[in-house]
């Protein structure tokens, strides 16, 4: 998976994404779920980087693949991320 950030303001998408990539083999276990997941501290963005996925409240450094996930673009954009 390459470096991509993803933002939505609607932290039930960004959990589904979560949850999603987990089936598909990705790692949250690198945060406390209790501390750190979208509706602890409302956060937008989650930063997929190798094989991780980490949320954040800020919109993350470099140059990575950006995506605005919405209820209507959801499979677009997880489909996207899946693609190699």
């Amino acid at each position: 998976m390459q470096y991509a950030v993803v933002h939505s303001k609607d932290p039930y998408l960004l959990a589904r994404l979560a949850t999603d990539l987990q089936m598909d083999g990705r790692k949250a276990d690198n945060y406390n779920w209790d501390k750190q997941h979208p509706f602890t501290y409302q956060f937008e963005w989650a930063e997929l980087i190798r094989d991780e996925i980490n949320f954040h409240n800020h919109e993350c450094f470099g140059e990575p693949i950006r995506h605005e996930l919405t209820s209507s673009n959801y499979i677009k954009v997880l489909t996207q991320i899946l693609e190699p």
